[in-house]
């Protein structure tokens, strides 16, 4: 039997534990630490609120459709997707006049075009600026290169190989690549659009790369999201490990593997940057001197004309240019040629 003594000093224990954890988790909300915060996304997709699928190879892929999609109450936008889940880069029915090897464009919501109307994205654009070769615009919001690189195996399966693909990269999809913590957390509100389960790329214990598929869940989430000292330890720990994933390493040799496949295919490849950063800007260099054909299309993204209002997403005058400077360069290394004015 516990004796008096002994329950006492139990319980005193437990209360200066909880006492001290009380007063940290006051001190951390003074220094303005906080719970974690799942933002209430004010976006609307009509019909039926929701804009992606659950799949067993991508972790998502978009719905065929046409949608309407109103940010904020206002700048309602119309987003069409074809049966083969594909934006449209034409009016529909124009398509069936096209023939002949095309363009296919893979990469995430900048090209996708997230935020614009179907027509003032820039696989629209170029599908205007050549006619002659049909453009796929293969783009979906929150996809990285592994996901773009099983897309682009999936299609050369089940299509005709195109005369150029296009991939675009961004520094920011390596954390996607390799699904971070910081990338995880940062995508829970997109959950009501659909799964946010994806694959994923890390190097194995032997130094190997390996592929593998995330759940949605985010751990401990209740508690992360009531108690601000839980979740800056877990984000803490987060962080850590993130570092220890060489997620740029990664994101280097599934561009490598992207660039074979297209070339296998008999198509001529450009890798696109299409987002300013030193990091960006390196692995273009890169893979140009390894004779890649690359083009840095982004734009100043401290412009307020180069973004939407509601998220920052490239705006209509910045596709104009997206669509411009790859034009210009695929012109000017006779990788297309127009034969229409």
């Amino acid at each position: 039997m516990i004796s008096r003594r002994t329950a006492f000093a139990a319980l005193a224990i437990v209360i200066g534990l909880t006492a001290g954890l009380l007063v940290t988790e006051g001190v951390l909300r003074m220094l303005k630490d906080s719970p974690i915060e799942i933002p209430a996304l004010d976006i609307v997709v009509e019909p039926g609120g929701k804009t992606q699928l659950p799949d067993p190879v991508l972790g998502f892929r978009p719905i065929p459709g046409r949608y309407t999609v109103t940010f904020d109450h206002r700048d309602p936008w119309e987003l069409t997707n074809l049966s083969d889940t594909t934006r449209i880069t034409s009016p529909l029915g124009s398509a069936e006049d096209r023939r002949g090897r095309g363009i296919w464009v893979f990469g995430c919501s900048f090209v996708q075009g997230w935020g614009l109307n179907d027509a003032d994205t820039f696989a629209w654009k170029l599908q205007e600026r050549f006619p002659d070769y049909p453009v796929t615009n293969f783009g979906v919001g929150g996809y990285g290169t592994l996901q773009s690189l099983l897309q682009l195996q999936q299609a050369l399966r089940e299509r005709p190989s195109p005369a150029v693909i296009i991939l675009a990269y961004a520094w920011f999809h390596d954390d996607r690549n390799t699904f971070t913590n910081g990338w995880r957390d940062a995508n829970i509100s997109y959950r009501r659009f659909g799964t946010t389960a994806q694959p994923y790329a890390r190097f194995d214990d032997n130094g190997q790369l390996r592929y593998y598929h995330s759940e949605e869940s985010v751990p401990l989430l209740w508690l992360r999201s009531r108690s601000a000292m839980f979740n800056l330890a877990l984000e803490s720990y987060g962080r850590a490990q993130d570092a220890g994933l060489r997620s740029h390493e990664v994101t280097e040799l599934l561009l490598d593997r992207f660039a074979e496949e297209s070339r296998q295919s008999g198509a001529h490849f450009v890798l696109a940057g299409i987002a300013p950063s030193p990091l960006t800007e390196a692995t273009l260099r890169r893979f140009e001197a390894g004779g890649t054909h690359t083009v840095d299309i982004s734009v100043d993204d401290r412009d307020p004309a180069n973004v939407i209002p509601y998220d920052g997403h490239p705006s209509a005058i910045a596709n104009d240019h997206f669509a411009e400077t790859l034009a210009t360069a695929l012109q000017t290394r006779a990788i297309v040629v127009s034969r229409q004015p």
